[in-house]
């Protein structure tokens, strides 16, 4: 990915910053985004259920973002937002992070051009496969009519994370 390295620099904690955080230039924040989304494939649905308020475990899902986004480099207004929304989250309540997180998905994800599929039955056709796995007796014949699971995520042509589709029962 152009522009996105990995870092091992440590991002101050909530408590830690001892100055005002850096403005954030929401164009630059988006455009960041969009260049290092891969980074985060596999998830994003579990950050979209933190946001819906039906994750099990907001904060390891939170955790995971978290460490993730430690490791972007040169991208400072995506870790400096970030890090001002999400930098205290272990000291967070389940309602904090759920709005955070329902704020970072429509103001960065969406706003990025990101989209979630939001069917919830799937005729498997030819590009099918590109966009999900078939799990428990599942197959991926053309035709078949499938239950989504889970959704895949895209932006634009590229899928950022596939999802999952079950028999339909």
């Amino acid at each position: 990915m152009k522009g996105v390295s990995c870092d091992t620099r440590e991002m101050p904690s909530e408590t830690e910053r001892t100055t005002e955080p850096e403005p954030i230039d929401n164009a630059k924040l988006i455009s960041e985004f969009a260049q290092c989304a891969k980074i985060f494939e596999g998830v994003f649905e579990a950050l979209y259920q933190v946001a819906d308020g039906t994750s099990e475990n907001a904060i390891a899902v939170i955790a995971d973002w978290n460490l993730r986004v430690k490791q972007i480099k040169d991208c400072s207004n995506l870790t400096n937002y970030w890090n001002n929304v999400f930098g205290a989250y272990k000291n967070m309540t389940r309602k904090e992070l759920q709005s955070s997180a329902e704020n970072f998905i429509k103001n960065v994800v969406f706003a990025t051009g990101i989209s979630r599929d939001t069917n919830k039955e799937c005729i498997v056709n030819p590009t099918t496969a590109q966009k999900y796995h078939a799990i428990n007796g599942a197959e991926l014949i053309e035709g078949a009519k499938l239950n989504v699971a889970m959704p895949c995520w895209q932006l634009g042509e590229v899928v950022l994370e596939k999802g999952i589709l079950i028999n339909i029962i």
